[in-house]
Formats: structure tokens, sequence, C-alpha cells
């Protein structure tokens, strides 16, 4: 079992719950208004890369429509593997009404292969003003569930955001309840992307 399986569990996610992605944006507006932070233009999703015809077709399907994505809509995407064998897709998008139906259509092109097993993880950045580092929301595919994971100085984590997050979306999104799973991505590529200012001072 990799790294990742052992963090987030082996198996499919349960059938029926890649919808709840669709509830980000009303629950993301919500956090704004609560706190200011913003949705900051980035977005990933990581897959598990396997040998074989099916994998490699849904890695070649996911990159075509990224890039039909790209073309059609305001969306900037890439691709890149990390240490754990993992195949993350990212997106710069300037709106969650953007970013949510990609990484859904990313998703579906996995379900459509009957790979659901190696969805591993949607992650969104947010950002505000005040504060330097990003907070990143989470959705474990395989547990169907949504949780907060925020960095603070250094290898800390800022703990008493994570937990204002939970109270301010669980009400709106499927919510991990055991807080052990609240598992750190300290190395999400997402970072890579340059963040995007919030949409008021965007237009």
């Amino acid at each position: 079992m990799s790294f990742w399986d052992m963090i987030f569990g082996a198996g499919a996610p349960p059938k029926g719950r890649l919808e709840p992605l669709f509830r980000l944006p009303a629950a993301a507006l919500s956090l704004e208004l609560a706190t200011s932070w913003y949705f900051d233009g980035r977005a990933g999703q990581a897959v598990k890369r396997r040998e074989g015809k099916a994998s490699d077709e849904a890695l070649f399907e996911g990159e075509q429509l990224l890039r039909l994505l790209a073309e059609e809509f305001q969306v900037k995407v890439r691709a890149e593997d990390d240490s754990y064998g993992y195949r993350w897709f990212l997106l710069q998008a300037p709106r969650l009404d953007d970013a949510v139906p990609a990484l859904h259509g990313l998703a579906e092109v996995w379900r459509d292969k009957g790979l659901e097993g190696q969805l591993l993880a949607a992650v969104f950045s947010f950002s505000r003003k005040e504060d330097p580092h990003p907070g990143y929301l989470i959705y474990n595919y395989r547990r169907a569930r949504f949780y907060s994971f925020i960095p603070g100085e250094g290898d800390q984590r800022n703990a008493t955001e994570e937990f204002r997050w939970r109270s301010l979306l669980s009400p709106d999104l499927p919510w991990e309840e055991d807080v052990q799973r609240w598992y750190p991505l300290w190395d999400v590529p997402l970072g890579k992307l340059e963040p995007l200012p919030p949409q008021d001072e965007a237009i």
C-alpha cells in the first residue's frame, strides 16, 4: 500500500459522492463573508498512477480535457508527478464556478474507466490579505468528505482557523468528523501556481 493510500484510505470512493464538490462555491462565499478567506484561483486533483491501458487512457483523456478547458474558459492548467507516484492536475481559475466543474470532469474520466479507486483528493487554495500562509480545503474522494488544512509558522498548523472553517463550512459540506483524518498536505504543489486576487479586485 502506498503512502497516500495509507493517508486517505484504499479503495474506490462511495458511489454518487463526486457531487458534493458542487456545493463548494456557495459555501466558500459564506466563508469569505465571515472570515475574509477567499478562493485564490488555485486548485488541484491528485490521482494514483498505475501501469495499464485503462490508467494510461485516463491520464491522456484527463490532460486532453484540461487543454480543452484552457481553450474554452479562463483556466490555466498543468500536470506533474509527485514523489509518491501520483499525478497532480493543477488549475488556475478565477472562480470556483470554473474550477469545480473542471475537477469534476476529471473525476468523471476516471469513473468512466472504472478507476474511481485511483482518485485521491481535490484541493482548493484560499488566501486572506493579513495572512502570509494559504489555507487549503481538501476533499477526500475515498471518504467523500472535506476537511481543512491551514499551515502556520514553520511546521505548525493553524488549528484555530482549521476548526473555525469546520464550524462555518460543515453545515453546508460533508465534513470529516474524525480530526485524526485531517491529514496535512505540506508538499501540495499548488504553491507552484500564482495566486489570484479576490474577484472584486480583479474586475
